[in-house]
């Protein structure tokens, strides 16, 4: 659905291509939840089907590499917790999908249909989304029912991956210019600790609307770009 909608979108729509991979995630996630609430099934089984395929993958995983029963506790914890918000990672591995497809189809093509994807260096949106994100975090402090609280856990999870990739995109354009061997540490450190990684990038995607911190970034020399 998801697919079949960003190619009518493709041919047929001028937007940039990431509000077109949005405007093609947003389709097929209303079309799925208007399928299944015509067929009576609910979010609450939807969410424990996710989250028996969680465990099942965890018990598979516990039984090659045992863990400390804390270290059991906390992926438990992550399950129950990646249950409640996989629609939105649903959601956005599909938008980063869509973008990485229209990316390849335009080098690969005699003849590619649409525009192709700016330079990841230049990503930003509407800096008056902002108020959209502080309005979920603010419900998401109080206190709700059961699928009104994991609607705004869904939602706070597409403003998080918006701002840090927003985040990245700022620190990618900062370290561009610096040795190979340094950016790779820096790569293989965000990979440990992915937490922080998040955090920091989410930071600094949000600082962004209010600092403008592409403008400290030293643009790139004449050549700098092919060599990367």
């Amino acid at each position: 659905m998801f697919t079949g909608a960003l190619l009518m979108l493709t041919m047929w729509d001028q937007h940039p291509p990431a509000v077109r991979a949005g405007l093609s995630a947003g389709f097929s996630f209303a079309a799925v939840t208007a399928w299944a609430a015509s067929t009576g099934m609910t979010w609450e089984a939807v969410r424990q089907s996710f989250e028996s395929q969680f465990q099942e993958a965890m018990r598979m995983l516990l039984a090659r590499a045992p863990l400390t029963l804390e270290q059991t506790a906390d992926m438990a914890t992550t399950v129950e917790w990646m249950s409640r918000v996989y629609p939105a990672i649903g959601v956005l591995c599909a938008v980063l999908a869509g973008l990485v497809a229209t990316s390849v189809a335009h080098q690969v093509a005699v003849r590619p249909i649409g525009r192709a994807p700016g330079s990841f260096l230049t990503f930003r949106f509407n800096d008056h989304l902002i108020w959209g994100a502080v309005a979920t975090f603010g419900l998401g402090l109080l206190t709700l029912p059961a699928p009104a609280a994991d609607l705004v856990a869904n939602v706070a999870v597409l403003w998080v991956g918006l701002y840090a990739a927003r985040g990245v995109a700022i620190a990618v354009a900062a370290v561009r210019r610096r040795a190979r061997s340094l950016r790779l540490a820096l790569f293989l450190t965000a990979v440990f600790l992915l937490p922080y990684a998040i955090g920091l990038a989410l930071i600094t995607g949000l600082a962004d609307t209010w600092l403008d911190l592409r403008r400290f970034v030293k643009p790139a020399p004449s050549g700098d770009e092919g060599n990367d």
